[in-house]
């Protein structure tokens, strides 16, 4: 699965390049949109699934457990693996936190569908209804227990610059996996993925 066929300057140039068009795209994301919530906002009752503030309990859980975590990370089918200290999660998981879809202006911009098996709820899954919301989907599956053991989450940005498609999931305590295709205008599409196993 590792290629230890490129050289060392190359996966370094990959890896550069790579950082650049995440935190660009991060950039975008936080400066384009009115996803900012002010301290008034984050005080009202949030109508669905809080995904910014389980993805925060996640991060100071694994940070204090003090987990060792395995991070492989790829571009365009070229993958590279290190160690990764839980206390590097909490800016890996942002792009998590970023989709959060409590917004007091989203109130009603999302359908939401839920499913039961003996009584209990196992899956929500909230559609966006229009194409402009950049979180598409979120769905959140429990266990028996009545405990989170998935979120998933579907992302599409577009601009005159770039199109961005992200699919998230989240294993609480055990991991992520993030898929990137972006398309950028004039240019090749560059595909991205990091997995991060925690133990």
């Amino acid at each position: 699965m590792i290629d230890n066929q490129i050289s060392r300057p190359v996966v370094a140039l990959k890896w550069l390049l790579a950082g650049a068009l995440l935190a660009i795209q991060l950039c975008f994301l936080e400066s384009c949109t009115g996803d900012h919530q002010t301290a008034d906002n984050q005080k009202l009752e949030k109508k669905y699934f809080d995904l910014s503030g389980f993805v925060e309990g996640q991060m100071a859980q694994m940070v204090s457990q003090a987990l060792p975590c395995k991070k492989i990370a790829g571009i365009n089918g070229k993958f590279e693996e290190k160690s990764l200290v839980s206390n590097e999660l909490e800016q890996e998981l942002q792009v998590f936190v970023d989709a959060d879809i409590n917004k007091p202006a989203w109130s009603d911009k999302y359908s939401i569908d839920s499913l039961k098996e003996g009584g209990s709820v196992v899956e929500i899954k909230y559609l966006a209804m229009s194409p402009k919301m950049k979180t598409r989907e979120l769905t959140v599956t429990y266990s028996p227990g009545n405990e989170v053991s998935q979120v998933y989450v579907r992302r599409v940005v577009k601009s005159v610059i770039a199109d961005t498609y992200n699919d998230m999931y989240l294993w609480p305590g055990k991991g992520y996996e993030i898929s990137t295709v972006q398309a950028v205008a004039l240019s090749d599409t560059t595909r991205m993925e990091v997995k991060v196993i925690c133990e």
